[in-house]
């Protein structure tokens, strides 16, 4: 029995079971558990809109559960599900971008927008028969306003399958872009480009070295993978073979690239010369601190990070400013890849679980709900509709960092490379990417030419990433040819 079929199988009982759930009423709420990976300052913005939420759907209760890491929460959520572990099992799941594929994989999600046009039709049979309440009255008009093409292109295209489907509803989204210090580029007459290439960066980076005010880099982003794969999109090339993995399972990490030799010769020169500083492996924090403590004034990060970043850099004396991601000289842009996660449905929760859980995200994705969102956690607004209304309301000229963000966004292509990557061994690549670099690191401070070290670590690095996107395969029973 495939997994593809048992799915089929369980939706199929989702909607006749639907109807009988729906008429028997409720004496209390049902109980919704949302598993999230969002940690810190977004923790009581997260509370705060669920018992909005619970406050407004008195027949539904949702309480909303810290899960650790994404890859924490991806894996004990398949773990649980898989097992069938009630206890550990969420009705909702937040889970990351490169996820995707795994979840698919794993054969336990129900495709968002196939339970949405389930309940609908289910909620308006037993409508027409007089037999919804007003409250469930209520529910299916929140659920039959909701439309993908609601969504921004660039995002919602990452969260579809192959024929259009949407697999999880985009939450909590973003791309990296540049933060730089204005108040010491001001100091010292440089000036960043809106749009910088490489050699920008570089010129750049040599004339602040220039001041005698920085003795180790001037420039920094961690050292983890979802940098490359967006350097990638830049410059139209997809990160794996077979359409981005999208077409077919993919095989082979397109590290031999020219794509990959430019940006790979333009990182190994700043580490060279001495302007780049590793923060170390996925050291998200530590390159906000160096930032924040002025000791490296240019950073690349997520734009998820605006609002924070101007706050604390406000509360430490200077002001930021913030531009494109750069890219390699006479590159026509392309454009990034959406980052961070969206909310997904485990399939065998029941049928009015199912319906309660696509409620909540629904509301989630509603203009309101992803405004409050942006405002408070520094996520982009995922709907056009949420951005017509920020823009009208002039929440960008008043705050220009947010404009270079959606800016980006918006002026990405539609294609493969942009669309991202799907590969079922996606967490296993990006450690085998992360580890390379630190290797290719440590050669060109040994003493190797920028060029030799970047040939050797690329062919190391897409010799075990190909390793590891064929053994997933062939552990999920997948035969693909060009694994022979």
């Amino acid at each position: 029995m495939s997994k593809r079929w048992l799915v089929g199988v369980v939706a199929l009982a989702v909607l006749l079971s639907w109807s009988v759930v729906m008429m028997a009423g409720q004496a209390k709420p049902n109980q919704i558990k949302f598993f999230h990976a969002m940690g810190g300052s977004r923790i009581p913005v997260i509370e705060r809109m669920v018992a909005d939420f619970n406050a407004t759907h008195p027949d539904i209760e949702v309480t909303a559960v810290f899960n650790g890491s994404y890859r924490d929460n991806l894996q004990k959520t398949i773990e649980a599900t898989a097992a069938g572990d009630t206890k550990a099992i969420p009705n909702i799941a937040q889970i990351f971008d490169v996820g995707t594929q795994e979840v698919l994989d794993s054969g336990v999600f129900a495709l968002a927008g196939n339970v949405v046009k389930q309940c609908i039709a289910s909620m308006q049979d037993l409508n027409s028969k007089g037999q919804l309440n007003t409250i469930d009255q209520a529910k299916l008009g929140e659920l039959e306003g909701f439309n993908t093409s609601n969504f921004i292109p660039a995002i919602v295209n990452y969260y579809r399958a192959k024929d259009g489907t949407l697999t999880s509803f985009p939450w909590n989204s973003s791309n990296p872009i540049v933060f730089y210090n204005k108040t010491i580029f001001d100091k010292f007459g440089i000036t960043m480009p809106e749009k910088p290439t490489f050699q920008d960066i570089i010129d750049i980076g040599n004339k602040l070295k220039a001041t005698g005010q920085f003795d180790k880099g001037v420039i920094n982003w961690p050292n983890h993978s979802w940098f490359v794969e967006e350097w990638f999109a830049e410059q139209g090339q997809d990160l794996v073979n077979n359409g981005n993995g999208r077409q077919g399972r993919p095989s082979h990490l397109n590290f031999d690239s020219k794509a990959a030799k430019t940006l790979y010769n333009w990182w190994g020169t700043l580490v060279k010369d001495g302007l780049y500083t590793n923060p170390g492996f996925e050291a998200w924090d530590e390159a906000d601190r160096l930032f924040l403590a002025q000791q490296d004034p240019i950073e690349i990060t997520s734009t998820s990070e605006v609002t924070i970043l101007a706050r604390d850099a406000f509360n430490n004396g200077f002001e930021v400013g913030t531009a494109f991601l750069p890219v390699p000289d006479n590159n026509n842009r392309n454009g990034v890849i959406i980052g961070g996660a969206a909310l997904w449905l485990p399939a065998k929760q029941g049928a009015q679980n199912l319906c309660d859980a696509a409620t909540f995200s629904v509301w989630m994705s509603e203009t309101a709900q992803t405004i409050r969102w942006h405002q408070q956690s520094g996520y982009f607004p995922v709907t056009t509709q949420a951005l017509s209304v920020l823009q009208a309301q002039g929440t960008f000229k008043a705050r220009p960092n947010l404009k270079t963000a959606l800016d980006q966004l918006t002026e990405t292509k539609d294609n493969s490379a942009t669309n991202g990557a799907r590969i079922g061994a996606f967490l296993k690549v990006r450690t085998i990417v992360e580890h390379g670099f630190e290797s290719l690191e440590a050669d060109i401070k040994g003493g190797m030419p920028v060029v030799q070290a970047v040939d050797t670590e690329l062919k190391a690095i897409g010799t075990k990433a190909d390793k590891a996107i064929c053994d997933y395969q062939k552990s999920i029973g997948v035969n693909n040819p060009g694994c022979a």
